[in-house]
């Protein structure tokens, strides 16, 4: 909404954030209810059966996973976007017009990629009766998926963001030594504003992967370990499902802290809505 309301905040950047706040969106729909479902009933529960129910435990968990490799697609974008504003000012002004196409790009890599969870997944009655909704397929073949899935969406994600914004810390730096810096006001302007966009990439970059990591090596433990040698609680699985499903949420934060223009927009908005001004007493 802020960044529709105001033009000035329609950037490539905003514009991609923008994307990742609505895959986020999926978490609260679709993956959250579930965890609830498995923190009161047991892992894998699953409440509903017939069709429908089977219908529902295939898009619960195919659109659960497609918000996050959407997140982390994005936050890739974001980073190659930063990193031609920061090194190829020029050709980023290029950029903005094509952004449209590589969030639809993004969004048709992760459907494509989730696109076996609609057959992988199932529902069935276990031997006490009650309906679990889990992946049928071998536990050779989950371990496969779950490496490609985890490559995808941790490791070469990680290691590309770091690249780029070494890259983009490594220029401003240079840009910040005495007798480099241009001293026309426009160039100065542009500095500062890559600078406070920088941060709150990093900060959103951060909050990802922090949130995320716990959770792959969770599943790194439970999938790739000897079966049986180890055994992760329930209680561990919860902390780094949790925090997993913070993700959303932090981001708004990051947003609030780093970007004044959104920081502006927000209070403009709530103050709307509750019919008072943010920003002085009466």
């Amino acid at each position: 909404m802020v960044v529709y309301r105001d033009d000035k905040m329609k950037t490539t950047t905003n514009l991609l954030i923008v994307n990742m706040a609505i895959s986020d969106l999926l978490v609260p729909i679709f993956a959250v209810p579930r965890a609830n479902v498995e923190i009161i009933f047991g892992n894998h529960r699953w409440l509903i059966d017939g069709a429908f129910g089977e219908a529902l435990c295939k898009l619960t968990a195919f659109f659960q996973d497609i918000s996050t490799l959407v997140s982390v697609q994005t936050l890739v974008a974001i980073a190659v976007d930063r990193f031609y504003a920061v090194w190829f000012p020029l050709k980023a002004l290029r950029i903005k017009p094509r952004v449209k196409y590589v969030i639809l790009l993004i969004w048709s890599i992760s459907i494509v990629i989730h696109a076996p969870y609609l057959y992988g997944f199932q529902i069935g009655t276990l031997s006490d009766g009650k309906t679990s909704c889990y992946l049928g397929w071998s536990r050779d073949v989950t371990k496969i998926v779950l490496l490609v899935l985890i490559t995808l969406n941790y490791v070469i994600p990680l290691l590309l963001v770091t690249t780029f914004y070494g890259l983009i810390v490594q220029k401003l730096r240079k840009q910040t030594l005495p007798g480099v810096r241009n001293l026309a006001v426009h160039f100065s302007r542009r500095e500062k504003r890559n600078r406070n966009v920088l941060k709150m990439s990093l900060a959103i970059v951060v909050v990802f992967f922090v949130s995320m990591s716990p959770f792959v090596v969770y599943l790194s433990i439970e999938h790739f370990s000897p079966e049986g040698s180890v055994c992760p609680s329930k209680n561990f699985r919860f902390v780094t499902q949790y925090l997993v499903h913070s993700n959303g949420a932090l981001n708004f934060f990051a947003y609030f802290i780093f970007n004044q223009s959104y920081r502006h927009g927000f209070l403009i908005i709530i103050s709307r809505v509750f019919g008072a001004s943010p920003f002085r007493c009466r």
